[in-house]
């Protein structure tokens, strides 16, 4: 993978050294470094859904968990640690809303020109857990632009630095599979309307 600055670079391989020394010794030194380097973020990120800081100290936990006990499949080749770290968050996040709250907005009612905007209400839909799933069947580098752009909460800017790119090719890459993905929704909501009347 490409990286935009040498301090990324650094970062990411520092990550992969800790990744392994954690999947191959079983070094909780390697674990608790981890853990340490990415809490904060994370729990930031968790306490920005949540407005709840108990809440969020759990999910952070429960993030850390899932991402320790999944360590030996995570792939380096197709995102970064820290983009794959959200990615778990994100679909945690899914859950706790699935699990408190019935969806109260029709899914393609909502508008998508800037899924960042809207998570609150994406959260409840569960429509970032099929945006999830779309993205695992694309393209790994759109798909790591799109969850830098939704779980990360990034600009284009530092979208583009993390991955190497310009910022003109990041926004492009965002905003086609944006329109494809809300196609793909037009769809399947035509088809639930035909489903119904016949």
């Amino acid at each position: 993978m490409a990286w935009g600055s040498e301090g990324r670079m650094d970062e990411a391989r520092r990550d992969a050294r800790l990744v392994r020394a954690v999947v191959r010794r079983g070094s909780r030194d390697a674990a608790d470094a981890l853990v340490r380097r990415h809490y904060d973020e994370v729990y930031r990120y968790c306490a920005r859904r949540l407005h709840d800081a108990d809440g969020a100290r759990d999910l952070t936990q429960d993030v850390f968990i899932a991402a320790l006990r999944a360590l030996p499949r995570f792939d380096a080749r197709r995102a970064s640690f820290r983009t794959w770290l959200f990615h778990i968050a994100t679909n945690r996040l899914t859950d706790y809303w699935r699990m408190r709250r019935p969806p109260t907005v029709p899914v393609e009612s909502v508008e998508l020109e800037d899924l960042a905007a809207a998570r609150p209400v994406l959260d409840e839909t569960g429509l970032l857990a099929r945006l999830d799933r779309t993205l695992a069947t694309g393209d790994a580098r759109v798909a790591e632009v799109v969850r830098l752009r939704i779980f990360g909460e990034m600009g284009f800017r530092e979208i583009a630095t993390e991955t190497g790119q310009s910022e003109a090719a990041v926004k492009s890459q965002y905003h086609r599979f944006m329109q494809r993905f809300r196609a793909e929704l037009e769809r399947d909501a035509v088809g639930r309307e035909e489903g119904g009347t016949s």
